[in-house]
């Protein structure tokens, strides 16, 4: 018979149960602490060149092995962040309330729009990473749709906002 099926232990189990439950806890909360240290140091500690480079390679031969689910990572990822932007700046021109998220673009209202771009990475993608590391600043960008973008773009001012000055 196992000493966990004997009535005396069940009933000293039962009796020391939360003082038990409560030690075990304790325990493992140390141990994670420990844990966690020593996987960080052992992380640094093995980042070598050699070690990321195989690293590298691995990914690559993970990657050639089903590419299409590494695009559709990435594509997913793209959506959330393009949903972030929207749900930060509002989902709508702020000039004419175009609301279609496939017109809406972003605008900088300094017109630096290319030295950002520059600074950034001249993708869309790079551009709104950056907008969201930093926190969404709402003072020098805002939403406008394509129309109106390029309109301020061409003429100085959107013809929306020009006819209700």
């Amino acid at each position: 018979m196992k000493q966990s099926e004997r009535p005396s232990y069940k009933a000293w189990y039962a009796a020391n149960r939360e003082r038990l439950i409560t030690k075990a806890a304790a325990r493992n909360k140390a141990l994670g602490i420990a844990r966690t240290k020593y996987c960080r140091e052992y992380y640094h500690k093995t980042k070598t060149p050699e070690r990321m480079a195989q690293l590298a390679e691995r990914k690559k031969t993970e990657y050639w092995k089903d590419p299409e689910r590494y695009w559709k990572y990435a594509k997913d990822g793209r959506a959330r962040l393009r949903q972030e932007f929207f749900t930060a700046y509002g989902s709508k021109c702020a000039c004419c309330h175009e609301t279609e998220q496939a017109f809406l673009t972003l605008e900088h209202k300094n017109r630096d729009g290319a030295a950002h771009r520059k600074a950034v990475g001249h993708t869309s993608t790079a551009v709104l990473r950056d907008l969201r590391k930093r926190g969404w600043p709402k003072d020098d960008y805002e939403i406008l749709c394509f129309n109106c973008n390029r309109a301020t773009h061409e003429q100085g001012i959107c013809p929306h906002r020009r006819n209700t000055e």
